[in-house]
């Protein structure tokens, strides 16, 4: 729930050209993606940072895109591992 509510709230800094919001949602979301070990979402967290640091905000709605991309595959991937878990005996 924690990182839906960061999700969101990048979304919104993305939509008010908030760099600041955008950075903060991105850098918590990027701490998450490093923990499940979701190293393009890492990835792209690391650039909405930075753009949202520096005020750069040019390109940013590509890069979102593809963070949504690389999030709903980490969340394929996390949940055929639960999936693979259950099964195990």
């Amino acid at each position: 729930l924690h990182h839906s509510l960061e999700l969101t709230e990048l979304f919104a800094a993305h939509a008010r050209g908030d760099g600041g919001g955008l950075a903060n949602a991105a850098h918590s979301l990027k701490s998450g993606a490093g923990y499940l070990g979701a190293h393009e979402l890492q990835r792209l967290c690391q650039l909405l940072e930075t753009r949202g640091r520096t005020g750069v905000l040019t390109d940013t709605d590509v890069l979102i895109s593809s963070l949504q991309t690389a999030l709903a595959q980490a969340l394929l991937a996390l949940r055929a591992e639960l999936a693979r878990q259950d099964a195990t005996p």
